[in-house]
């Protein structure tokens, strides 16, 4: 079983499934094959294997393997994968926008987060193209403008994409691109680019907020929140046809989204 479960992971790294960040991680919890090995040695020592005891050290192993994989998969901090995530300042409350920049080569999951970063770029722990984030950040005043790439993949950090983990306490102007999964509901945003592709949920705008559109997108808006759209678009049966686009009704300006040329958007909308 414990070899069975070790070729499953070697044949899962080398076609790009799991990450090698998951042997990395391994390697690093040596320890806790310790007592498989002791185990090993007793068995071996009373010529046990062919009674119960001789169970113990494969046992042990596997339970070895899955615990490195389950503290792997949950992104444990203290692990050697983790030193490769981008953690961004506190948020001391002297910052109130943030205008960033995220596209990598592969997945981005965006979400709001209430841990102590300002923001947070974590991994997506199966295997793909999207290396270690590096941020560039500029500081004016009381904004901040952070630009996150992708410095490329190493022998050891290679993952399917980043989790951007969002404060939702300050005002975010948002460049999204890659394969895009965002729950933004949680947050206010000022402004929202999305390129590349993918699914986006907002919430009710306060205030006239733009919305550029240059990929393919589904973008979910609660029931009465207002939104216009300037641009082909699939939207609700409900919303009224206007020049140039298509209008969900209601008092104030709310999401004005624009769809560019060759972009691709539906709206969804109770």
């Amino acid at each position: 079983m414990a070899a069975m479960l070790t070729t499953a992971a070697a044949v899962g790294i080398s076609t790009s499934v799991l990450s090698p960040g998951l042997l990395l991680d391994a390697i690093s919890l040596w320890p806790g094959l310790v007592p498989a090995l002791i185990a090993l040695v007793v068995v071996a020592f009373r010529k046990a294997w062919r009674r119960r005891a001789g169970a113990v050290p494969p046992l042990l192993v596997i339970t070895w393997l899955l615990l490195a994989s389950a503290a792997h998969l949950s992104a444990w901090v203290a692990l050697p994968s983790s030193a490769g995530e981008l953690i961004g300042p506190a948020n001391s409350g002297r910052i109130e926008l943030v205008t960033a920049t995220i596209s990598p080569g592969g997945r981005l999951v965006v979400e709001s987060s209430t841990d102590g970063a300002l923001y947070q770029v974590r991994f997506l722990r199966l295997g793909g193209p999207v290396g270690v984030p590096a941020a560039e950040e500029v500081t004016g005043g009381s904004g901040l403008n952070i630009s996150v790439t992708d410095r490329g993949t190493t022998r050891w950090f290679r993952y399917a994409g980043w989790r951007l983990l969002l404060r939702p306490e300050t005002v975010w102007n948002l460049n999204l691109g890659g394969d895009v999964s965002g729950d933004l509901s949680a947050l206010t945003l000022g402004s929202l680019t999305l390129n590349g592709a993918g699914t986006v949920t907002l919430n009710t705008a306060t205030q006239s907020a733009p919305v550029a559109v240059l990929g393919s997108y589904v973008i979910s808006l609660p029931a009465g929140a207002v939104a216009r759209v300037n641009g082909e678009a699939e939207v609700p049966e409900s919303w009224i046809e206007t020049e140039g686009g298509f209008a969900s009704g209601g008092e104030g300006e709310g999401w004005i989204i624009s769809v560019a040329e060759g972009g691709s958007l539906r709206v969804n909308q109770p």
